[in-house]
């Protein structure tokens, strides 16, 4: 058959896409065909399959041949591709011109199967041969299930289906051919066997004494009859598998830890079926089961995908993976197909996301890195599957085809899939690269000449013969070397033709002697760094650079980027890369106690302590732990703190990175500015799970790339990988305002001219003239605010990078300070070694440029403040006299300048106790019930109103705001309303219009409008005088609202009302009020002469705090407890989490003081999201000492309640702390400072402490 290549590729890529996409279990194995010009005159390629079999049993093995002939005169070279539509495929011959066929299960009745091949020339020419096969169904699989199978007892039921001899006339019965004692005429064949019809019972743990925990290789069980034919051959605990297969081992280890078992339906039971396709819900089960055989998987309440319902056996696998990102479904994410087979690279995800130690390695393939093989079939570094395939080749766990492909689309077979979770969760690949052993003193020397380019080799290896030239390649091309009796030696400038400066990529270098023994294998500089890995540039610009060596100063050939970044490598590194080759003067001291001035590390260590990069490694500091691993946070600060101190600097000031890492939240850790300052910068980036791992130990090439980035930046150290792949390292902004234009910059490597960028709600989206490959800029003009998810694209379409941009509401400038701004005060001017102290700067206009610094206080930050005094944070890290500033801005006035007196921690494991409480008596009146808390004397707990009803919608509105303690309403008939019966006519409802104590009259307006709009200002000012409205009629005639002359008690119309909201909240004076709050969604303004009710003063503030986001500012939960924050109190870590909220509270002073009351009781039951129980802290301590859980021994533990008194001091009130464990309790003390953190005071006033789960278990 004579036929045009043209023809052949259609023929091809019908064969090559129908296995992914059409026919399941087409298999297709071979060689790819070479396109080339269609030869003429030649002799057309014949082929033939040759097979002496028709037929074969389910699992046989048959081996087909090819008979061919081909035109060699004219340069013919034969191709073979093999296809069937069933079954397994394997080479037999280098060249595929015989293959091995693996017959698959088939029905009962068989199946015919055809399998083809096709040769091509490689001169333009195909020709194709097929034979049909029958594949005839397994007595032994087919006719024997087993019904029951207890993994406990080991007892099964083996049932005959089809077997002409009655079992009841067999004779013998074999275990792994030992035989079962005794006689079956009266069918029952000893306490562990027994017949049934066609039923044998056994007893596998009584005959053969093995568990299911116990058992090695499957069981081999033999029934015969009377004439000594074989009726039953069966394996436990799978009737098809046998021992010593490549599966077996996988399959039985899965099967022990309950990840897989046999097929359930009657007409299989019994079966493990490891020729079929896995399903995606089989791989997915068995994954999961394998990586945590305890983990429970309890079906949802709701369906994860829409295809799979919250009855099917597998939805509880597949909810537990949708929820922790293991897998995202099939058609769009909106389905699982979990009945679908899955493909090899579905496989590899799955795999990867559900074994936490391959992350990194995946990581590593994200950012670039490059596998030591590549596949012909997975080359697109951009493709989904790529860094998941490669995660798992390069560890071993699985592997592609001797031909060079993958195929990746190609379906896992359930002896493959047992083979591929075996190999990944129990096998010895630790899903990263190996550690390199650190080199002895007899290895082979390498050095180099960086001026003249000779390479030298010395052997001292004495088995090693340099007497004869042996063999010696350069990245595969034999090269021309010098052997001389005790070293070898070249040119590496002549023999690639690059210069020192142009030696970018390592080389790949073989030399062996002429015996075949090994002299050097790997690539140079460092055998363990080749080309294009994630790290290679970096260390080969540190390396050029003369900032690492590798192992026994560069002598070995081996850098270990998979080894542990110790403190001294670090340290000498970094000093390197600062000092650009200025060596450290020699010591004539030690700089700590373990660094002898003899170590070759010893200057540097001496010069970074000198710098303040580094400190020792004890609490003493006296020791520096030189040979330690360090983790990725110490590191990364030591880098920082060298190279990024400006950035530093703005995370210090409390700068919000764009996005936090989930394991770095809390900016009081010391780590937290350094890791998001190198965050910033590209230094350092966290793994595909989202986290950083601050405490994981760094390796070596982290340490490299790191360190480049920070010293050289990112151009000079970032790997771009083969054929110059784009490479984008950095995107500026990530944030922008409505209405304001902005130009975006892309800065990377081989970047495609022009890209295309997608960013939703941005208009008139440009790319900016004049790109390049290092550099593009886009400009657009931000129409909606919100988060934008954004992409930047090649011109193929690819996406080459995802991000995301904060896009806020139009920014208003703030308004010119009333007054020259002005420091009284700063205090305390006292604090301990390595103990967080707040330091509180007051004054009268004090800008929010206001900076504060300290002498050598670590992550100093400035907290929440305002005009009258601003609180800032950090951590003495020496002491003494340490000199502090305060100016108006960076670079600004001076304002004032103070002295702090840093002492030694010398609090003692008990506090040292004093007379009363420690308290002054003028600026502490203790409580937590002020009018705001009380109606008639009556203590309040809760916002339900009498005559509010859950449905209304201003339900929601009313009760938020008392809760905040903005609305109150009234005690009557000994329950709490919100409209009060009108006191001249009773007889009427309180819902009826008629009744006047509907309507809000003017005082009750300006105070829940001016509270909403300046919540914390009002709320220290406001004291529930009996002329309490004062206070907000002449704030809002400050503020220019126009009261018309209305009295306190007027009623007030609607429309002047919603004047006025638009006044206070959007700062809105034109001439239709109305329409603005339409457009927000706040009213519609009708009836604007209607007299306002107060169901509607509620309704219209609730909707302006929510619309102008001023949640965050209004503390809604002091009556009904706030949404919860902390963990169950059943959580070790409880009491350190209501600590470190309380030691974040310091400096606060509303709700917690108000000008005239301090609210200790309410401060502490707030910590605990608790709702007002008591008026003041005598009652509350009394509760908890009555029910007999207050300790008064030790010092009290992180979270504890600690109880004063009642006393002369806190006015017979009694007074409340929180322990934070170190001696300290946070507390509210005083109305000027408001919460303040103090020595626990153990004095005639101390009552004793109440652990942090007692106080949550037993508040009411």
């Amino acid at each position: 058959m004579k036929t045009t290549f043209s023809f052949f590729l259609s023929v091809l890529f019908i064969v090559v896409l129908l296995p992914v996409h059409a026919v399941s279990n087409v298999m297709c194995i071979g060689n790819n065909y070479e396109l080339s010009e269609i030869a003429t005159h030649i002799l057309p390629p014949l082929v033939g399959i040759d097979s002496k079999l028709t037929s074969v049993k389910e699992g046989a093995i048959l081996v087909l041949n090819t008979n061919y002939r081909i035109d060699t005169q004219n340069g013919g070279t034969p191709s073979f591709y093999w296809c069937t539509e069933q079954g397994r495929l394997k080479a037999d011959s280098q060249d595929y011109h015989s293959v091995r066929f693996v017959a698959p299960s088939v029905p009962e009745n068989g199946a015919t199967l055809k399998i083809s091949v096709w040769m091509g020339d490689n001169l333009g020419y195909i020709d194709k041969d097929t034979i049909s096969i029958r594949v005839l169904d397994d007595p032994t699989l087919s006719s024997i299930i087993i019904n029951t199978n207890d993994k406990a007892t080991g007892d099964i039921e083996v049932i005959s289906r089809g077997i002409t001899t009655h079992i009841s006339t067999i004779n013998l019965i074999q275990i792994d051919g030992q035989e079962i004692d005794g006689a079956w005429n009266d069918k029952q064949f000893s306490k562990s066997a027994s017949l049934s019809n066609n039923n044998i019972k056994l007893s596998i743990q009584e005959i053969t004494g093995l568990t299911s925990e116990n058992i090695e290789q499957p069981l081999h069980i033999e029934a015969y009859d009377y004439l000594g034919s074989k009726v039953i051959d069966a394996y436990y605990p799978f009737i098809d598998v046998a021992p010593n297969l490549p599966y077996t081992m996988p399959v039985l280890t899965l099967w022990k830890e309950g990840a897989i078992e046999g097929y359930q339906h009657p007409e299989r039971r019994g079966h493990f079926g490891p020729n079929n396709n896995a399903t995606r819900a089989e791989f997915l089960k068995a994954t999961l089961k394998a990586t945590n055989p305890d983990r429970q998987y309890p079906l949802p309440s709701t369906k994860p995908f829409e295809d799979v319902e919250i009855t099917d056996w597998f939805a509880g696998y597949i909810q537990y993976a949708k929820e922790n990102a293991i897998v995202t479904g099939c058609h769009g994410g909106t389905d699982f197909c979990p009945n679908d087979s899955i493909t090899k690279a579905e496989a590899a995800k799955i795999i990867v996301e559900s074994l936490d130690k391959c992350h990194e390695l995946f990581n590593a393939f994200q950012q670039g890195s490059e596998p030591s093989r590549i596949f012909s079939d997975v080359t697109n570094p951009f493709a989904w599957y790529y860094p998941y395939i490669y995660t798992l080749t390069e560890s071993d766990i699985i592997d592609g085809y001797d031909e060079g492909s993958f195929k990746p689309h190609e379906f896992m077979t359930r002896a493959k899939m047992a083979e591929m979770i075996y190999t990944a969760v129990y096998g010895s690949s630790e899903c990263v690269g190996k550690e390199q052993p650190i080199p002895e003193d007899d290895f082979n020397a390498i050095s180099f000449d960086q001026a003249s380019g000779t390479l030298q080799i010395s052997v001292t290896d004495p088995t090693i013969d340099l007497t004869t030239p042996g063999t010696s390649t350069l990245d595969g091309q034999a090269i021309q070397i010098n052997w001389t009796p005790d070293s070898i030696a070249f040119n590496l400038y002549e023999t690639t033709g690059k210069t020192f400066d142009t030696f970018w990529q390592p080389v790949k270098l073989e030399i062996h002697d002429a015996k075949g023994q090994e002299i050097y294998s790997g690539c140079y500089p460092f055998k363990d760094v080749c080309a294009n890995r994630w790290y290679t540039r970096s260390v080969m610009k540190l390396w050029k650079e003369a900032i690492i060596q590798g192992y026994s100063d560069g002598k070995s050939g081996i850098f270990g980027t998979n080894n542990p970044a110790l403190r001294a490598e670090l340290v000498v590194a970094v000093v390197r890369a600062l000092e650009q080759g200025n060596t450290p003067e020699p010591l004539t001291t030690s700089p700590f106690t373990d660094v002898s001035i003899n170590d070759w590390f010893a200057p540097y260590v001496q010069y970074a302590k000198d710098m303040g990069l580094i400190q020792g490694c004890d609490i003493d500091k006296n020791i520096f732990c030189p040979g330690d691993s360090i983790n990725r946070a110490a590191a990364t600060k030591i880098i920082v703190a060298a190279f990024l101190n400006d950035t530093l600097a703005n995370f210090e000031k409390g700068k919000q990175p764009n996005s936090l890492f989930p394991d770095v939240t809390d900016p009081i850790e010391w780590f937290y500015p350094y890791i998001y300052a190198a965050q910033a910068k590209k230094v350092v980036q966290g793994y595909p799970d989202g986290y950083f791992k601050p405490t994981q130990t760094m390796n070596r090439a982290e340490m490299a790339k790191a360190l480049c980035i920070a010293a050289f930046g990112p151009a000079e150290c970032i790997e771009t990988g083969p054929q110059n792949r784009p490479m984008i390292f950095a995107i500026t902004p990530l944030t922008a305002t409505v209405s304001e234009p902005i130009t975006f910059t892309l800065e990377g490597f081989n970047l495609p001219v022009p890209m295309a960028m997608a960013i939703p709600d941005c208009a008139n989206l440009t790319p900016v003239s004049g790109g390049t490959a290092e550099k593009q800029d886009f400009q657009c003009t931000p129409t909606l605010p919100g988060l934008k998810n954004a992409t930047v694209n090649a011109p193929d379409g690819t996406v080459l990078v995802e991000f995301a941009v904060e896009v806020d509401e139009i920014s208003t400038p703030p308004p010119p300070p009333s007054c020259t701004p002005s420091v009284t005060a700063v205090s305390p001017l006292t604090a301990v070694l390595n103990q967080t102290q707040v330091f509180t700067v007051k004054g009268l206009c004090l800008p929010e440029t206001t900076v504060f610094s300290i002498a050598e206080c670590d992550n100093l930050a400035r907290l929440d403040g305002d005009e009258q005094q601003q609180p800032f944070r950090c951590l003495p890290n020496s002491t003494g006299d340490k000199q502090g500033v305060v100016k108006d801005q960076p670079e600004g006035t001076v304002l004032h300048d103070f002295t702090v007196s840093v002492t030694e921690d010398s609090t003692p494991t008990t506090p040292t106790p004093l007379e009363g409480d420690g308290l002054i008596h003028d600026e502490y009146t203790p409580g937590d019930a002020t009018k705001l808390f009380i109606l008639n004397e009556k203590m309040t707990t809760t916002c339900t109103f009498s005559d509010v009803a859950p449905s209304p919608e201003f339900a929601e509105a009313v009760n938020a705001l008392c809760s905040a303690g903005i609305l109150v309403g009234y005690w009557e008939n000994d329950e709490r309303v919100f409209i009060k019966l009108d006191p001249d006519n009773p007889n009427i409802s309180r819902d009826d219009s008629a009744n006047k104590m509907t309507k809000a009259i003017l005082a009750e307006i300006l105070k829940v409008f001016l509270f909403a709009v300046d919540y914390d200002y009002f709320g220290v000012r406001h004291v529930n005088d009996s002329d309490w409205y004062k206070l907000f009629i002449d704030e809002a005639k400050n503020r220019g609202l126009d009261l018309h002359d209305l009295a306190y008690n007027n009623q007030v119309t609607r429309g002047q009302a919603m004047t006025w909201l638009a006044q206070l909240f959007y700062d809105y004076t034109g001439s239709d009020p109305i329409a603005l709050l339409d457009s927000k969604g706040i009213t519609n303004g009708e009836r604007p002469n209607d007299a306002l009710t107060r169901y509607e003063l509620a309704l219209l503030t609730y909707r302006a705090i929510l619309d102008t986001d001023k949640t965050d500012e209004i503390h809604f939960g002091l009556f009904d407890a706030p949404a919860p924050k902390l963990p169950s109190s059943n959580d070790s870590r409880f009491g350190q989490s209501v600590a470190k909220q309380a030691l974040a509270a310091v400096g606060q002073t509303y709700p917690y003081v108000d000008s005239q009351y301090t609210y200790s009781a309410r401060f502490v039951r707030t910590q605990f999201e608790k709702r007002a129980k008591w008026p003041d802290a005598k009652n509350l301590c009394q509760h908890y000492d009555d029910l007999g859980v207050m300790a008064t021994s030790e010092t009290p533990p992180a979270g504890a309640v600690i109880c004063y008194l009642p006393g002369e001091t806190n006015w017979d009130y009694g007074h409340v702390a929180i322990a934070i464990g170190d001696g300290t309790e946070v507390g509210v003390t005083s109305l000027t400072d408001g919460v303040t953190q103090r020595d626990i005071y153990l004095g005639t006033g101390y009552q004793g402490w109440i652990d942090a789960q007692d106080f949550e278990n037993d508040y009411p």
